[in-house]
């Protein structure tokens, strides 16, 4: 099944994504923009990316390109792209979509890599800090497998707060999610996290593809056939059926419980909906709190017995 899985699905010509890869783009609303290594949906009302696909081969992931940062206009988004201006002095990183580290295979990859339409506004404690840890996790886990296919988008609504004369959308969540056919069995795991420099394990961040695919209104993956799709769709970070070697943390938990009412397409005109944090960090203060209401009772009481003793 993982020879032809493989070929079958995901096969690419030497001159980009061959008509097989095609195939298998999440659907969704938005301008395909295909490049040599990386292909996207565009949103004009959004100026970016509803989501960025490619392949991440061991080989690629080892890098060896320095990054130029030679940010520029995307010749192919013919409606243009957002520009530099719109980013600067915004407080925000020009965020790459498809990481300059995972292009640094080629001189060409990693310069089309910093297309404006590759960039995304990210706060600089998540862009340096937990999004960055991500990328690298990703790195990690091809290098181990052999290669990945990799999804990267913003989530994208009506209603988002603006920047810069293009009125660039400023997502709140940001989504990563990935493919494996290496292994000897296929599998996939997504990640959800929120545009904040949070200090926390990724693990806590793992979300099934079926409640991401809910919360973006995104179909992941959607040329696989129907059976096989829903069997990794909903599952939730088990990396069991991956190789021994692959370096850790190797995750197993059930799926971030995302309170979202409405489906939150990057093209529909639902209202925006908040998305709570993941359900180990609302533990977390919830035990807080209910150790200070034991200690305000117990507190209480004593007051009282004081008070009738006296």
């Amino acid at each position: 099944m993982k020879f032809s899985l493989s070929i079958l699905l995901f096969l690419s010509g030497p001159f980009g994504f061959s008509q097989e890869l095609t195939q298998f783009f999440p659907q969704s609303g938005g301008s395909i923009v295909q490049h040599t290594h990386y292909s996207l949906a565009y949103s004009e009302e959004h100026e970016q990316a509803i989501w960025v696909f490619y392949e991440l081969e061991s080989e690629e992931a080892k890098g060896g390109f320095k990054r130029r940062d030679d940010f520029r206009a995307d010749p192919l988004v013919t409606t243009e792209s957002a520009t530099l201006a719109d980013y600067k002095a915004s407080g925000y990183d020009r965020g790459h979509l498809a990481p300059a580290a995972d292009m640094a295979f080629s001189e060409n990859a990693i310069s089309e890599s910093f297309y404006m339409s590759n960039m995304s506004p990210q706060k600089p404690s998540f862009n340096r800090g937990i999004w960055k840890k991500l990328e690298a996790q990703f790195r990690d886990w091809a290098l181990a497998d052999g290669s990945l296919y990799i999804v990267t988008g913003p989530v994208l609504s009506p209603g988002l707060a603006k920047m810069g004369s293009n009125a660039v959308s400023i997502p709140k969540y940001y989504y990563k999610l990935a493919l494996d056919f290496d292994a000897d069995e296929l599998g996939a795991i997504a990640f959800l996290l929120p545009n904040t420099g949070l200090k926390a394990d990724l693990q806590n961040f793992i979300i099934s593809i079926d409640s991401l695919e809910s919360i973006t209104g995104i179909d992941f993956f959607a040329g696989l056939d129907d059976q096989l799709e829903a069997q990794f769709e909903a599952q939730a970070g088990d990396f069991n059926f991956w190789k021994k070697n692959r370096p850790a943390p190797v995750f197993a938990r059930d799926s971030i419980e995302a309170a979202v009412a409405n489906s939150v397409s990057a093209e529909n005109s639902a209202p925006a909906a908040d998305l709570d944090m993941p359900s180990s960090a609302i533990s977390k203060y919830q035990w807080l709190a209910i150790v200070f209401l034991l200690l305000l009772i117990v507190l209480v009481v004593v007051f009282i017995v004081k008070r009738r003793s006296a």
